[in-house]
C-alpha cells in the first residue's frame, strides 16, 4: 500500500514548532512541581525538628522529675548525704540553680527544729515569713509550718533555711496542690529578690512521704537553651511559652534571621508537672523557599537543553526525509522478495514441524514398547517430565510426581545406591545403570532397573537428568 509521503513531509518540516512551543511549557509546569515539592520537603523537615524538640523537652522534663523523686523519696538520712545528692544534681542538669527540702513542721516541734537549724547552719535560724521588698520576718505562730528545712544550690535562686515556703505567694497553689493530691506542681516563672539581684525561677515540687517535698529552682531559659539546642534549625524560630501564665514574653526564645511564616508555625504542649509549656516553630520565608531555587534552575536548564535538543533534532529528521523517499523505492522492491522468501520459509516450517510431530511420536511409541517408563530430572533431581507409563508401574499419575524429587519415589534402603548412581552418572559424563526398589502408591516396593545419564551443557554443566526405568523379576 502506498503511503502518503508528500503530505509527511510537509507536516514534519513544520515539526520543531510545537516542540519549540511545548518544551518550554512542560518545563514551567515541571519546574512548579519541583518547587512544591521541595517546600514540601522543607514542611516535613520542619515538622520532624520540632516533634523531636517536643519530644526530647518532654524527655528531659521528665528525666529531671525522675531523678528528684529518687532524691525525695527516700530522703536521704542526713543534712551532709542530701546536698552531696543535690550537688549530683545540680551539676548534671545545666539550669538547675538550687534542690530545696520542705517538711511540715508541727508548731510542738517549731523550737527544736529551730535549734538543730541553727546548730546544722552555724547561725542563729528562726521560722520566717517571706517578704517581698523587706527582710525575711519571724513567723507568728501556727499550728504546723510548711519549712524549708535544707538549701543546696546558689543562695540567688535558693531560698534561705528555716523559711515557711506556704508564704511565698507565687508558690502557694502549687504547694496546696502538691501536699493534697501527691502531684508534680510548678509554679509561674517569678522573679524573687537575692544577693546578686533579682532571680528568674520556676519552682517544680516534687511530694514525698509524710508531708514532705523537694523543690527545684530551675532558671527556664538556660535549662530550655541547653535542652533545645541540639535539636533547633538556624533558619527557624523556636520558642517555649507558659500557656498558664497568660503572658507573651516567652520562657526561651531562638531568634532567626529573616522574614517569618507564622501561618506555617508548628505548635506543641508539653506537661511540666500541673502546667503546660507550650513549643513553638516558626519557619523564616527563607528556610521554606530559598532551598528549591537551585532545583528549579536545573530543571529550567535541562528542559531548555532539551527543547534545543528537539528542535535541532526535527530539523535534521526534515533533512533526511529526502533520503528515506529514494531509500523506500528500494524498499518496496526488497520487500517482494522477501515476501517470497517468507512464502518458501513458511512451506520448508510446515514440512518441519510435521517431520518433528512424527519424531514426537515415534518416541513415544519406542517408550511404550520397551514397557518401561522414561523421566527427567532437572539440576536438583526434581521431576520436570515422567512417561505415563509411569502409572502402570507405580500406580501413580504423572501430574503426582511433577516439581517433586525423584528420590521420594525410591525405596529408602536404595536412596544411597540411587543417589551415588546420579553422582557417576554426572562425575563420568556416561549411562550409570543400577538395580533399586521403587515405591508404589500403596507403600509396596517393586523391583525397576534405571538406567541413568546426565544432560551436560558446554557452558552451564550438568544442567538435569534423563532415565530410563523397566520392571524387572527379583530372583
Amino acid at each position: 500500500m502506498d503511503t502518503p509521503i508528500p503530505a509527511r513531509s510537509r507536516l514534519l518540516l513544520w515539526l520543531f514548532l510545537p516542540v519549540l512551543i511545548l518544551g518550554p511549557l512542560i518545563t514551567w509546569l515541571l519546574a512548579l512541581q519541583v518547587q512544591d515539592h521541595s517546600v514540601m520537603l522543607r514542611r516535613h523537615i520542619l515538622a520532624e525538628q520540632h516533634h523531636g524538640a517536643t519530644v526530647r523537652l518532654q524527655a528531659q522534663i521528665d528525666h529531671l522529675i525522675d531523678a528528684a523523686q529518687h532524691l525525695a523519696d527516700p530522703l536521704p538520712p542526713n543534712e551532709a548525704t542530701f546536698r552531696e545528692h543535690a550537688a549530683t544534681l545540680i551539676a548534671r542538669e545545666p539550669g538547675l540553680r538550687a534542690v530545696e527540702y520542705l517538711e511540715t513542721v508541727s508548731h510542738g516541734l517549731r523550737s527544736d527544729l529551730e535549734k538543730q537549724l541553727s546548730v546544722e547552719l552555724g547561725q542563729f535560724i528562726r521560722f520566717g515569713r517571706w517578704q517581698q521588698e523587706e527582710p525575711i520576718q519571724t513567723m507568728p505562730d501556727a499550728d504546723e509550718y510548711l519549712v524549708i528545712r535544707w538549701v543546696e544550690g546558689s543562695k540567688n535562686h535558693g531560698l534561705t533555711a528555716g523559711l515557711v515556703a506556704d508564704t511565698v505567694p507565687h508558690w502557694q497553689d502549687a504547694l496546696r496542690v502538691a501536699l493534697t493530691e501527691g502531684e508534680v506542681t510548678a509554679t509561674p516563672l517569678t522573679s524573687l529578690p537575692g544577693k546578686e539581684g533579682q532571680s528568674r525561677t520556676t519552682r517544680i515540687f516534687i511530694p514525698g512521704s509524710e508531708d514532705r517535698l523537694l523543690g527545684l529552682a530551675v532558671d527556664p531559659a538556660e535549662w530550655l537553651a541547653k535542652a533545645l539546642e541540639p535539636t533547633r534549625l538556624p533558619a527557624t524560630e523556636l520558642t517555649v511559652h507558659d500557656v498558664d501564665q497568660h503572658t507573651k514574653s516567652p520562657l526561651l526564645r531562638f531568634v532567626a534571621l529573616g522574614d517569618q511564616e507564622p501561618n506555617q508555625a508548628l505548635r506543641s504542649e508539653v506537661q511540666i508537672g500541673n502546667r503546660q509549656w507550650l513549643v513553638t516553630t516558626t519557619p523564616t520565608r527563607a528556610f521554606l523557599r530559598e532551598p528549591s531555587q537551585r532545583p528549579v534552575q536545573l530543571v529550567w536548564l535541562a528542559g531548555l537543553a532539551i527543547t534545543a535538543i528537539g528542535v535541532i533534532a526535527t530539523l535534521i529528521l526534515s533533512r533526511a526525509l529526502a533520503a528515506n523517499r529514494r531509500a523506500l523505492e528500494t524498499a518496496e522492491d526488497t520487500n517482494g522478495y522477501l515476501e517470497r522468501r517468507l512464502d518458501n520459509n513458511q512451506v520448508e516450517k510446515t514440512i518441519l514441524t510435521q517431520a518433528l510431530n512424527n519424531s514426537e511420536q515415534r518416541s513415544r511409541d519406542l517408550v511404550a514398547l520397551i514397557g518401561g517408563f522414561v523421566c527427567e530430572l532437572d539440576e536438583h533431581q526434581q521431576v520436570t517430565y515422567v512417561s505415563p507409563q509411569i502409572m502402570d508401574i507405580l500406580n501413580r499419575p504423572p501430574a503426582e510426581l511433577a516439581e517433586r524429587p525423584f528420590h521420594a519415589c525410591v525405596h529408602e534402603a536404595d536412596r544411597a545406591n540411587f543417589e551415588a548412581a546420579i553422582a557417576s552418572a554426572r562425575q563420568e559424563r556416561k549411562m550409570a545403570r543400577i538395580d533399586l526398589h521403587l515405591v508404589n502408591d500403596r507403600g509396596i516396593a517393586v523391583a525397576v532397573t534405571m538406567r541413568i545419564t546426565a544432560v551436560i551443557d558446554a557452558v552451564s554443566g550438568c544442567t538435569g537428568f534423563r532415565m530410563t526405568g523397566q520392571p524387572r523379576t527379583e530372583a
